[in-house]
């Protein structure tokens, strides 16, 4: 069963059913790859609200923002009162254009 979705057909099985088994970062190419191994080097795989706004120059505010819609998980650790992102997730929020 298919259906027409934004202009393109999508199946039932969901838009990755030909990419099985294949995670996103693994579709990544080689130079996103280094990119986020030198990012993750620099700042560490949990990074704090403060840092994840120098990465992508957006605003603190604008990342909780995303957080609360549901397009930045954050994460909380132990009982700490602290939230904090991973490197990889606010790495996916910068897409190139050009």
């Amino acid at each position: 069963m298919t259906s027409v979705q934004e202009g393109r057909t999508r199946s039932a099985g969901g838009p990755d059913e030909g990419m099985r088994g294949v995670s996103g970062i693994s579709r990544m190419a080689a130079d996103e790859l280094d990119e986020l191994a030198q990012l993750t080097a620099e700042y560490g795989r949990l990074i704090s609200y403060a840092q994840a706004a120098e990465i992508t120059t957006a605003s603190v505010r604008t990342l909780k923002r995303l957080t609360a819609a549901g397009d930045l998980p954050c994460y909380r650790i132990g009982r700490a009162r602290v939230l904090r992102v991973r490197t990889a997730d606010v790495y996916a929020l910068i897409r190139r254009v050009a």
